[in-house]
């Protein structure tokens, strides 16, 4: 066994090298400078020319339009990438590259490239390479614009996470099981903290763990599983007292208000509003592996097809595990599909609002492929296969991933902020744009186009989750 690891360890510094470095360094390329985005433009402003920093992460009228979600540590990373943004345009470097975003796709790709070293020890070198190449083309990872960092980095987390606790079910070495603990419970507490999404993966893999633990018999094994869910239960509740208390008592003695949570209540019949699987979930899979937006029925096909192959092989386990990892992204999906109805729009549904789900399918592919024990060119084939449509659908300019509008204004967008000279009213761009041009110049004076306050509909209370 641990010549297998360090043949995985020799081969992990070539590989991370391939991947980590030539294939973000390609994406960086071709995205020539990110892409500017409407919203972006406003925080852009928010976070370089507001003098209190701490009261304005602490202001979800500004930083979250008024749609608070008790997710501060976000904003202060986001007051990160804003501020490197604004530095490099003053110096005539303009560009709307995000150092959170590909930071996390950095270090999602070594945790995966670990994880599959000291977690998946038999596994073949060549398959871990093509998931983590499988990873870097979703689509959506080919945004790494400043926006928000929300999903990054809770897709980061959650693979340091179900990567962690995939080590400590398998590797025995010492050293390596205490790294796993503390990135796992790292992982843990932080997930909660940067995204929605980030507390409701967090919240189910802790219910799993609870009755994974009860049914397992290794006691080892039953101890991780229950030590797993007594730290997810303590992070709940340390964010639930942030969400209800600490939070708002914060943004009422800072700012003067107390924040609305009329966005936080949903009726509990959003989880069966299957919109959400059917036009979010199995069409971003579709269109991630097969690069066509109906390429959910195959999705259907291939998910059908392994259950059954599960079941012939009668490994239980692993056919509980797949149900409940697409029964857990589902009803994410119809959640934020009820929520934010603009998610059934591919435009909007291909973007970074798929990076944890595709963070989780990664590793419940690995998984799957040692349970179903093919043979080691079987899945390596089929990944290649994967990888390469994933590679052609990227450069397919037609696909609802490149908005055209957005990508010819920014180059038009970046090139006017490092030209002084260039009158940004005679260029075509959005509005939010020729504030962020004002504002760099000199020429915004105050907050002149603050965010809209957006009003939801009430839900009885007898409905709300």
């Amino acid at each position: 066994m641990k010549e297998l690891f360090l043949q995985r360890n020799r081969f992990f510094y070539t590989a991370s090298v391939l991947l980590l470095g030539g294939m973000l360094l390609f994406q960086l390329i071709l995205e020539r400078g990110g892409e500017s985005h409407v919203e972006s433009n406003c925080f852009l402003i928010l976070y370089n020319f507001t003098p209190d920093l701490l009261k304005t992460i602490f202001d979800p009228l500004r930083t979250d339009w008024n749609l608070y979600q008790s997710r501060e540590l976000s904003y202060l990373v986001d007051s990160f990438d804003a501020r490197f943004i604004g530095w490099s345009i003053r110096h005539e470097m303009a560009h709307f590259y995000s150092l959170s975003a590909i930071a996390a796709a950095v270090l999602t790709l070594v945790v995966q490239q670990l994880g599959f070293a000291y977690g998946f020890p038999r596994m073949n070198c060549w398959l871990g390479v093509f998931l983590s190449a499988m990873w870097q083309f979703v689509p959506c990872n080919f945004l790494h614009q400043f926006f928000r960092c929300g999903k990054p980095v809770t897709a980061l987390l959650i693979t340091l996470l179900l990567f962690s606790l995939r080590v400590l079910w398998v590797n025995e070495d010492k050293r390596v099981r205490l790294t796993a603990k503390i990135c796992a419970v790292s992982a843990i507490f932080l997930l909660p903290c940067f995204d929605r999404q980030g507390l409701f993966l967090l919240a189910s893999t802790t219910v799993f763990t609870t009755l994974a633990g009860a049914f397992c018999q290794e006691e080892n094994r039953k101890k991780l599983l229950m030590k797993t869910s007594l730290y997810g239960v303590g992070s709940i509740a340390i964010s639930t007292v942030m969400n209800v208390l600490i939070t708002p008592a914060i943004v009422k003695y800072l700012n003067g208000y107390t924040p609305s949570f009329e966005y936080q209540q949903m009726s509990v019949l959003a989880v069966f509003d299957f919109r959400g699987t059917i036009y979010f979930l199995f069409d971003n899979i579709g269109f991630w592996l097969f690069g066509f937006d109906n390429g959910g029925v195959l999705v259907l096909v291939a998910l059908g097809w392994m259950i059954w192959l599960l079941w012939r092989k009668k490994s239980y386990e692993a056919l509980a595990l797949l149900v409940c990892t697409i029964g857990v992204l589902s009803a994410m999906a119809n959640l934020m599909m009820a929520r934010h109805n603009l998610l059934i729009l591919d435009r909007v549904s291909h973007t970074v609002y798929f990076m944890p789900f595709a963070a989780v399918l990664i590793f419940l592919m690995a998984v799957m492929s040692e349970y179903l024990n093919w043979k080691h060119t079987i899945p390596i084939l089929f990944a290649a296969v994967l990888v390469s449509q994933s590679v052609s659908t990227v450069f397919d300019n037609s696909d609802p991933v490149h908005n055209r509008f957005h990508r010819h204004a920014t180059e038009r967008i970046i090139e006017t902020l490092n030209n002084k000279e260039l009158p940004s009213r005679q260029q075509l761009m959005p509005y939010s744009a020729w504030k962020l041009i004002d504002a760099f110049r000199g020429q915004l004076t105050g907050w002149e186009f603050g965010p809209i306050p957006i009003k939801y509909p009430s839900v009885p209370k007898h409905n709300r989750l």
